[in-house]
């Protein structure tokens, strides 16, 4: 049975394993930890790594990406860098149902999307973030409108507003009514009601029921729960547990292939066959504006030139105009901060579904890292401004080691030979404004660092101004005018009867001084603690 369109819920989070007595980055992102916890949970996830093998379909999917970059995108036996878990069982199911207006504007009829759920995966990685993903099939719908339907209210996790007397009255706009399905024994059924509750400053993200399950929630378990391995806010941290953030709003990042590969041919049509320069139809086609942008019914915008120019930044059409060739139906792409959709044929959803899904999260992974990264930074800073007798030497050097590895291991300018990978992979980094924001992230790390060094220079200086006096005194004795002589002379003239050299004396005065820096070093520290 042919489908529709295809559909991956990507949601990315920042992890931290709880110790008080162990809070340094690296204590805090230990692979080891993870692994430990979320395979004691029992939510029906396997650790699987990648395997070739006969599937020539793994072959060509792992041989597309450069070798360095695989390593980032695949979990093996001896990868250390990440973990990969996953679901799947014929016959899942992911159900939407929403609220779509009436013929009287003020009533609303509910409408429910049936999908099938094909598997859930979750990618952890060792700088302490991470991605979910829920992959979709649409055998059912056809239509345009269900496609973005499945877009909008698909990917939402919790309300985007609240109105007075009506504290859930976004699922009327952007949220869903309901979200429930199963894959095996997994099961989930979320219909926002925690909103309807008292709402805390750090309770904004309760996760929706599908999130929750995947860290080991049971049945109608609330977060605040006791006993959680997984906790969503800081009054739950316990010792020994893993706090899960988000690093994104309402929305889940979305993938999407609609299966329609006439749409294309109708897209790229010249406006004017006889002007130039060349203008297509996709550059003011609603329909693509919305698909790119995750509207659920029409573009959200009233200007044409911008809404033209959005779609053309946004856009890839090497393979657009193929059937006036005579090489069949082309394809479309589109890239926004938030979304990667294409059209086109089933060979395109293969694609997308393989090489541009590890795209997709390698990206992903890059944008939660950096935001990691930077609210490291600011954790540090905020520490040393509450309390200047704070050390914060170890916790800088772990980042910037970790701020290395993401560099040399994650954050890629290429990670395939593939042309079309290349310009794709480039239209990511653009729409997400990734490599600003690694430059930005790259600043804030250098004068993290200089602060270190400078810190360490001004304690190395203050250990030199202790030893001055005995360099100096080393110094005057090391004169040649002064030998041995003249000190068992002089101190004869005075009743101390010695035969001492030169040497003993500057070896004891080095030893006395020795003794009282360090003990001076002792007590300043004792002091301080």
């Amino acid at each position: 049975m042919g489908y529709h369109s295809k559909h991956t819920f990507m949601f990315p989070f920042q992890w931290d394993y709880i110790d008080k007595k162990r809070d340094f980055y690296n204590n805090r992102t230990n692979l080891a930890d993870f692994q430990r916890l979320f395979e004691a949970i029992d939510n029906g996830f396997q650790l699987t790594p990648f395997k070739i093998g006969y599937d020539v379909d793994k072959y060509n999917e792992f041989s597309y990406f450069h070798p360095f970059a695989r390593k980032a995108l695949y979990y093996t036996e001896d990868n250390r860098l990440l973990r990969y878990y996953e679901i799947e069982h014929p016959n899942g199911e992911y159900h939407i149902e929403y609220l779509k207006e009436g013929n009287n504007t003020k009533a609303y009829e509910n409408q429910l999307l049936a999908l099938t759920l094909d598997n859930i995966c979750v990618h952890v990685y060792a700088t302490g973030v991470g991605v979910v993903t829920f992959n979709i099939t649409n055998y059912k719908y056809p239509n345009k409108e269900a496609i973005l339907a499945i877009n909008e209210f698909g990917r939402r996790m919790y309300p985007q507003f609240m109105s007075k007397g009506n504290r859930l009255a976004a699922k009327g706009v952007f949220l869903p009514n309901r979200l429930w399905g199963r894959i095996a024994d997994f099961e989930f059924d979320e219909d926002f009601s925690a909103y309807q509750l008292d709402i805390q400053t750090d309770g904004i993200f309760l996760p929706p029921d599908h999130i929750k399950k995947v860290f080991g929630y049971k049945g109608k378990e609330q977060i605040g729960d006791h006993g959680q391995k997984f906790v969503f806010r800081k009054r739950e941290e316990q010792k020994g547990t893993i706090r899960i953030s988000p690093v994104t709003d309402d929305r889940m990042f979305f993938l999407s292939h609609y299966n329609k590969a006439d749409l294309v041919d109708q897209l790229a049509k010249r406006t004017d066959p006889e002007k130039e320069p060349i203008a297509y139809a996709f550059e003011l086609d609603n329909f693509w504006y919305a698909y790119i942008f995750g509207d659920k019914e029409g573009p959200s915008i009233a200007d044409d030139r911008m809404q033209r120019n959005d779609i053309l930044k946004a856009t890839y059409t090497r393979w657009l105009d193929t059937e006036k060739r005579g090489w069949g139906s082309g394809s479309l792409y589109g890239i926004s901060r938030d979304s990667f959709v294409s059209i086109g044929t089933d060979f395109i959803g293969q694609h997308m579904q393989t090489m541009y899904y590890q795209m997709a999260i390698l990206c992903l992974v890059q944008r939660a890292s950096i935001l990691r990264f930077s609210w490291e930074i600011s954790q540090i800073i905020n520490r040393l401004f509450a309390n200047k007798k704070v050390k914060p030497e170890q916790a800088i050097r772990e980042l910037y080691e970790n701020y290395i590895r993401f560099i040399n291991q994650i954050y890629f300018r290429e990670i395939t030979p593939q042309i079309q990978g290349i310009e794709l992979y480039n239209l990511f980094q653009k729409e997400m404004n990734l490599e600003k924001e690694a430059k930005d992230l790259d600043g804030e790390m250098q004068e993290l660092f200089n602060y270190l060094s400078v810190k360490e220079q001004t304690h190395l200086g203050q250990m030199a101004n202790l030893f001055l006096p005995l360099t100096l005194l080393i110094g005057f004795f090391s004169m040649h005018s002064i030998n041995d002589h003249f000190f068992n002379r002089n101190l004869s003239s005075i009743g101390i009867n010695a035969n001492l050299t030169l040497y003993d004396l500057v070896t004891t005065i080095l030893a006395i001084w020795t003794i009282i820096v360090f003990m001076l070093f002792i007590f300043r520290n004792k002091f301080k603690h």
